[in-house]
Protein backbone atom coordinates (compact mmCIF):
# COMPACT_ATOMS: atom_id res chain seq x y z
CA UNK A 1 0.00 0.00 0.00
CA UNK A 2 1.27 3.39 -1.18
CA UNK A 3 1.52 5.49 2.54
CA UNK A 4 -0.23 8.64 2.00
CA UNK A 5 -0.04 9.32 5.22
CA UNK A 6 0.49 13.37 6.58
CA UNK A 7 3.74 14.35 8.57
CA UNK A 8 1.25 13.96 11.65
CA UNK A 9 -0.11 10.72 10.76
CA UNK A 10 3.30 9.31 10.85
CA UNK A 11 4.22 10.80 14.44
CA UNK A 12 0.90 9.00 15.54
CA UNK A 13 1.73 5.96 13.89
CA UNK A 14 5.12 5.82 15.63
CA UNK A 15 3.49 6.78 18.75
CA UNK A 16 1.12 3.78 18.47
CA UNK A 17 4.04 1.15 17.85
CA UNK A 18 6.10 2.59 20.64
CA UNK A 19 3.04 2.41 23.05
CA UNK A 20 2.02 -1.46 21.84
CA UNK A 21 6.16 -2.56 22.30
CA UNK A 22 5.48 -0.70 25.65
CA UNK A 23 2.58 -2.45 26.96
CA UNK A 24 3.36 -5.82 25.25
CA UNK A 25 6.64 -6.12 26.10
CA UNK A 26 7.48 -6.42 22.44
CA UNK A 27 10.03 -5.29 20.16
CA UNK A 28 8.57 -4.62 16.87
CA UNK A 29 9.86 -2.34 14.33
CA UNK A 30 8.57 1.09 14.17
CA UNK A 31 9.04 2.15 11.17
CA UNK A 32 7.90 -1.62 9.72
CA UNK A 33 6.06 -1.06 6.57
CA UNK A 34 2.87 -3.80 7.09
CA UNK A 35 2.76 -2.41 10.76
CA UNK A 36 2.29 1.02 9.54
CA UNK A 37 0.27 0.35 6.89
CA UNK A 38 -1.91 -1.35 9.11
CA UNK A 39 -2.75 1.11 11.05
CA UNK A 40 -2.93 3.81 8.59
CA UNK A 41 -5.71 1.87 6.94
CA UNK A 42 -7.48 2.49 10.45
CA UNK A 43 -7.01 5.99 10.24
CA UNK A 44 -8.83 6.02 6.93
CA UNK A 45 -11.62 3.84 8.46
CA UNK A 46 -12.16 6.91 11.13
CA UNK A 47 -10.58 5.16 14.14
CA UNK A 48 -7.97 7.26 16.21
CA UNK A 49 -5.08 6.55 18.95
CA UNK A 50 -7.25 6.67 21.60
CA UNK A 51 -9.09 3.66 19.67
CA UNK A 52 -6.09 1.58 18.87
CA UNK A 53 -4.75 2.06 22.30
CA UNK A 54 -7.60 1.10 24.28
CA UNK A 55 -7.73 -2.27 21.70
CA UNK A 56 -4.18 -2.63 23.02
CA UNK A 57 -4.73 -2.18 26.77
CA UNK A 58 -7.74 -4.68 26.48
CA UNK A 59 -5.76 -7.59 24.61
CA UNK A 60 -2.54 -6.98 26.98
CA UNK A 61 -4.76 -8.11 30.02
CA UNK A 62 -6.77 -10.67 28.51
CA UNK A 63 -3.74 -12.05 26.66
CA UNK A 64 -0.22 -10.16 27.97
CA UNK A 65 0.24 -13.83 30.91
CA UNK A 66 -0.72 -16.49 28.50
CA UNK A 67 2.06 -17.73 27.01
CA UNK A 68 0.19 -19.27 23.97
CA UNK A 69 -2.30 -16.23 23.58
CA UNK A 70 0.55 -13.76 24.16
CA UNK A 71 1.78 -14.40 20.49
CA UNK A 72 -1.39 -12.81 19.18
CA UNK A 73 -0.37 -9.20 20.35
CA UNK A 74 1.36 -8.00 17.28
CA UNK A 75 0.07 -5.78 14.86
CA UNK A 76 -1.34 -7.99 11.95
CA UNK A 77 -3.99 -9.44 14.89
CA UNK A 78 -4.89 -6.11 16.79
CA UNK A 79 -4.63 -3.81 13.71
CA UNK A 80 -6.30 -6.08 11.06
CA UNK A 81 -9.89 -4.67 9.95
CA UNK A 82 -11.20 -8.19 10.38
CA UNK A 83 -11.10 -7.74 14.40
CA UNK A 84 -10.31 -4.51 15.28
CA UNK A 85 -13.99 -3.30 14.94
CA UNK A 86 -14.70 -6.29 17.62
CA UNK A 87 -12.06 -5.75 19.64
CA UNK A 88 -12.77 -2.28 20.36
CA UNK A 89 -16.70 -2.91 21.02
CA UNK A 90 -15.13 -5.31 23.76
CA UNK A 91 -12.47 -2.35 25.04
CA UNK A 92 -15.40 -0.24 24.60
CA UNK A 93 -17.77 -2.43 27.08
CA UNK A 94 -15.41 -3.15 29.46
CA UNK A 95 -14.83 0.74 30.13
CA UNK A 96 -18.50 0.95 30.94
CA UNK A 97 -18.69 -2.13 33.54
Amino acid sequence: MKSYALPEAEIMIDQIMRYLNAESSRKFGVRTKRSRDLVEILYLLGYNNEHIKRVIDLKVRQWGRDEKRKKNLRPQTLFGTAHFREYLFEATQSLNH
